[in-house]
């Protein structure tokens, strides 16, 4: 749930979508974000576990990290936001604000599907392997950095609610 501050019905979009995929069955399962007359917006998110899901407002898109079972609420200054996609357009509110206010000073191994596909088709397979595990931009190893971070961050926050 969220809302869009400085939005205006007249812009001509009522709704936004979050691409969802399955990484087990890899099937995908859009989401439709229905946006009211106020700026207001929300939309129910299927999951079985952990993920960072990216969403579209008129062609403006941003990600955020989110968990079965868990409310997000975002506050967006939509005329910002609208203008360069910047984060700090983004106000994060419940249990998972933290980690989602955090998750921007992470490095993110961005790959271009294009060239990843060009250079399997020129490539040895046994070399494109071997440079992509050691580049360090696997799926798997950039969800294993995000979560250990998650992990550092939620046993800081139970220690220092016990302490």
């Amino acid at each position: 749930m969220g809302y869009l501050n400085g939005y205006r019905l007249s812009e001509g979009f009522k709704t936004g979508i979050i691409y969802m995929e399955n990484e087990f069955s890899r099937v995908d399962q859009p989401v439709v974000v229905k946006i009211f007359e106020d700026g207001r917006f929300e939309a129910r998110i299927p999951m079985w576990y952990p993920k960072i899901v990216e969403m579209d407002l008129n062609n403006q898109w941003l990600s955020f990290y989110i968990e079965p079972g868990q409310a997000l609420g975002l506050v967006i200054d939509w005329r910002v936001f609208r203008k360069n996609e910047k984060p700090e357009a983004i106000q994060f509110n419940g249990p998972l604000a933290d980690i989602n206010r955090n998750r921007y000073s992470i490095p993110i191994f961005k790959t271009d599907p294009e060239w990843v596909t060009r250079q399997a088709v020129k490539a040895d397979p046994v070399e494109f392997k071997r440079k992509r595990l050691k580049s360090g931009m696997t799926r798997a190893g950039y969800w294993i950095q995000f979560c250990s971070i998650i992990m550092r961050m939620k046993n800081k926050k139970l220690w220092l609610m016990q302490n």
